[in-house]
């Protein structure tokens, strides 16, 4: 049986694709805006984050803006 592979991005390539600095992504991530996941080996360890596709998603609906009418 193999194994699946699951969709992420990393904040580096968020960071990129949102033209923000990486600092921005993880201040989202450390405030609970952005869910990520830790990866690093241990705890104790530098955390590197993985944000999962559907966690992307997510994050972008919450933060969408529909224009207002004006009327």
């Amino acid at each position: 049986m193999g194994k699946s592979k699951v969709a992420s991005i990393s904040p580096k390539s968020m960071a990129a694709r949102y033209r923000v600095a990486v600092s921005k992504i993880y201040e989202w991530i450390e405030s609970g805006e952005l869910r990520a996941i830790n990866t690093a080996s241990s705890p104790e360890m530098r955390p590197r984050y993985a944000i999962l596709t559907s966690d992307l998603e997510k994050f972008e609906a919450a933060r969408s803006s529909t224009a207002a009418s004006v009327g």
